[in-house]
């Protein structure tokens, strides 16, 4: 049970409703997403539905069980919004400056943007943006796998003048069997975890 919870200080989850509400807790070089399960309040415990990869409090000099909420319908601040699943509802509080009716709202589905598993292409004078990271109330989620462009089995890839941005996890992946992959004059920027990721599924770099 040491990666489902942890004891936490009183009043730090007194909230009305966790519905869609995620825990992000830091470990070390780490950070891990969970899903709500319950509180126990005889003894100040928070339970979540997945589990952390090491028991929290591992790392002891560094761990200090820091965290933050995301997505908490109850805590939004002007200009922020957030997604309550079970209604498929999304609430967004403005502080004035903007109005919903008007604004573009983005959301990502496709974890995946683009695959290539051939030879001899050439990816010119695009953006690529707003990958998912999709994760499920039981798996846990700490070292990210996902990617916007894959790239397996290829050879002979030129990517010129390319923006990959606002994506969940990592830009791009080489798997085995690629080689002979150029990038020029491209930008990646706002990952959710890492820009190039060179490997098999053990050793991102």
């Amino acid at each position: 049970m040491g990666r489902y919870g942890f004891q936490y200080v009183p009043d730090q989850f007194d909230y009305k409703s966790f519905a869609g509400a995620m825990v992000i807790v830091y470990h070390t070089w780490t950070e891990s997403h969970h899903y709500i399960d319950r509180l126990i309040t005889t003894n100040n415990t928070i339970i979540f539905t997945n589990p952390s990869v090491h028991p929290f409090g591992k790392f002891s000099s560094l761990e200090q069980r820091r965290f933050h909420i995301e997505n908490l319908c109850e805590a939004l601040i002007p200009n922020s919004s957030c997604f309550v699943n079970e209604t498929k509802t999304i609430y967004f509080m403005t502080n004035g400056s903007c109005d919903p009716n008007q604004s573009q709202i983005i959301t990502s589905v496709n974890e995946i943007v683009m695959s290539i598993a051939s030879d001899d292409i050439i990816i010119d004078n695009v953006a690529i943006q707003y990958g998912a990271w999709n994760i499920n109330r039981t798996e846990p989620a700490e070292f990210l796998t996902s990617v916007t462009l894959f790239m397996a089995n290829a050879t002979s890839i030129i990517i010129s003048n390319v923006e990959i941005s606002h994506t969940g996890s990592y830009g791009i992946r080489i798997r085995e069997g690629t080689s002979h992959v150029s990038m020029i004059n491209s930008l990646i920027t706002d990952m959710g975890a890492g820009g190039i990721w060179i490997g098999d599924l053990t050793t991102p770099t």
